[in-house]
């Protein structure tokens, strides 16, 4: 740790890319200069890398490290094969070799609950399908999408939703249901 001149440290203070060199970085909080930044913050000075990025105006991204120590970082993480793969090359090959192959055969039991599900419209709290005329028909009775929806055996969203998209089709649509008229 070699500590720079005051003078220096204050015209780094305002121009802190200038801070940040081939061979070394300078702390902005103490001067020191040293190859990477982030064991000095957390032992000397008791500060996150994220709380010093923020005092002295570095963005998330700007790494806290001098050039040379990015460069042996980088080399050691291409020795690892880190960052080599194309990610969609790799996803196009996945696809490929799923396509190829068969599909799994289910195991007797699975079969067996397969056969024995009730199918859709069929079993005691199934949906049932309504159409778009029975819809406007209730409507035009005066039922609100809830009483249709408890009538039918249907979710009041979707219901709900169905008479929106009536709605926007220019299907006449009461937005509420006619009062009855004073005693």
């Amino acid at each position: 740790m070699i500590p720079i001149p005051r003078l220096e440290l204050d015209y780094l203070r305002h121009h802190i890319r200038e801070a940040i060199a081939a061979d070394h970085i300078v702390c902005l909080a103490c001067g020191a200069q040293m190859r990477n930044l982030a064991r000095h913050l957390v032992f000397t000075h008791r500060v996150t890398v994220e709380a010093y990025r923020a005092t002295w105006g570095y963005n998330r991204l700007t790494p806290l490290a001098c050039g040379e120590v990015l460069a042996q970082f980088r080399a050691h993480a291409k020795r690892r094969g880190l960052g080599t793969t194309n990610t969609r090359e790799m996803a196009l090959a996945a696809l490929r070799a799923r396509q190829q192959k068969e599909p799994i055969p289910l195991r007797r039991e699975g079969l067996e609950r397969l056969r024995d599900r009730p199918q859709h419209g069929q079993g005691v709290g199934s949906p049932r399908k309504i159409s778009d005329a029975e819809l406007l028909a209730l409507t035009a009775q005066g039922l609100s999408f809830d009483q249709i929806a408890r009538l039918r055996g249907l979710a009041r969203v979707n219901v709900w939703r169905r008479l929106a998209r009536l709605k926007a089709q220019g299907f006449p649509i009461p937005s509420r249901r006619p009062r009855p008229t004073g005693s």
